[in-house]
């Protein structure tokens, strides 16, 4: 099969031009450089792009037994894509050229992975009727051909693993409570710059960061502890996965006489995420900045005054969370272990609740059938990873519009 992962246009060469003036010869009057027209950053031209190829294979079993009561299916799929849409770095033409290298289709990667479903129905008796329906699914790829980083950094993509390289981040070993242990800390393990700081612009409610390694030798290999922490060189693998791996489907279903109620639940799991960025922010002003309420148990190494020598926070010495006050170098709000938590969620997704109106009502009024329902989208969300329970998978980005719950009501009225 083929798939269309190409940019338009990409076959042509395109022009860019100044609209606001003709040709200019020379520097013109802003002392912009001397040219008219120019070449964008997709003047790269190549006629022979086509689609990616796409080689499919799927097997699959169903199966019913016990009367139909019982259903089971697997299927497992293994793509192979091949001839991707791929654009050259930059450095692999040199400057001399005058243009940015043309794409290709070039890079390869396989992809895999399987669902089960299992599938029960039964009827109680005459009035009472239940099915369920468990799906599981996982998926995963590996990347076997692409334009790899000149210059190979600790998340670089590599041949042979998958395309997602999972977190990566700082290493925290805790918060500075004190001057002392920032003190014992700096002459411990020598360091000289602290994210670009100094030690006496380093305070107590700032995260401490491991000094994992150097820049690397002149032969590519990474070298030990170097006194300087960096978000380059000092970055561990958080987590495995960005992505959660693993899914799951329950679809449940009851009916009771005149009622039935039917519900959606799905979850995944399987890979870590970050504390919503809002939490890892640093602000200027305790007074006028609208924050979480998790910041109620911010670390203050003594108590915050305002202009007129009011109290606006007091002194905290053992608050979990880093001090937000500090905006010099973004220490606390580096993306590091300390933020890190679960990626896992299960929520309920729909919920419906109906009731049918008895046939002999129905004929009485002159109707085939009459059927009212309740129908929830965005539910519940039964599992809250985020520590503290301040942030809600359904809650959004924290400061933006949260996921809307709908709630609709409704009548099915048959003549």
């Amino acid at each position: 099969m083929g798939r269309d992962n190409v940019d338009a246009w990409r076959w042509l060469q395109l022009y860019a031009y100044n609209s606001t003036r003709s040709s200019i010869f020379g520097t013109d009057i802003t002392k912009e450089s001397a040219r008219a027209f120019q070449l964008p950053e997709k003047s790269g031209t190549n006629r022979d792009l086509h689609w990616d190829k796409n080689t499919k294979m799927n097997f699959g079993l169903d199966m019913r037994m016990l009367d139909g009561r019982l259903s089971v299916s697997f299927d497992y799929y293994y793509d192979k894509q091949r001839e991707m849409f791929a654009t050259p770095n930059a450095n692999f033409m040199p400057g001399t050229v005058g243009t940015y290298p043309a794409p290709e289709n070039y890079s390869e990667m396989d992809l895999w992975g399987y669902e089960a479903i299992v599938g029960w129905r039964q009827r109680i008796n005459k009035d009472m009727y239940v099915s369920a329906r468990l799906g599981f699914s996982y998926d995963d790829n590996k990347v076997l051909k692409m334009y790899w980083d000149v210059d190979q950094k600790l998340n670089s993509m590599v041949y042979g693993e998958r395309s997602d390289r999972g977190l990566w981040g700082l290493s925290c070993l805790g918060m500075f409570r004190t001057y002392q242990e920032i003190e014992e800390y700096f002459k411990k393990y020598n360091i000289t710059s602290y994210l670009g700081l100094s030690q006496d612009k380093v305070h107590p409610g700032m995260l401490i960061y491991e000094d994992v390694r150097g820049p690397k030798d002149d032969n590519g290999n990474w070298t030990g502890p170097d006194g300087k922490i960096d978000t380059e060189n000092d970055i561990v693998q958080i987590s495995k996965r960005q992505s959660n791996p693993y899914r799951s489907n329950l679809n449940l279903n009851f009916v009771w006489k005149s009622f039935s109620l039917n519900t959606t639940i799905q979850a995944e799991w399987g890979a870590y995420t970050m504390m919503p960025a809002m939490y890892q922010e640093s602000f200027n002003s305790m007074e006028t900045t609208n924050v979480s309420a998790m910041w109620n148990d911010m670390f203050i190494y003594e108590d915050v005054l305002d202009a007129q020598g009011q109290v606006i926070a007091y002194a905290n010495p053992n608050g979990k969370w880093p001090n937000f006050g500090y905006t010099s170098g973004s220490v606390n709000s580096q993306r590091s272990t300390f933020w890190r938590m679960s990626a896992a969620e299960i929520l309920i997704r729909n919920l419906t609740l109906a009731y049918t109106l008895p046939k002999n009502i129905c004929k009485t009024i002159g109707l085939n059938a009459v059927r009212f329902n309740m129908t929830i989208q965005n539910a519940l969300s039964l599992y809250n990873a985020c520590p503290g329970g301040y942030w809600n998978n359904f809650a959004g980005n924290y400061g933006s519009y949260p996921v809307t719950r709908k709630i609709t009501f409704g009548m099915n009225v048959t003549f």
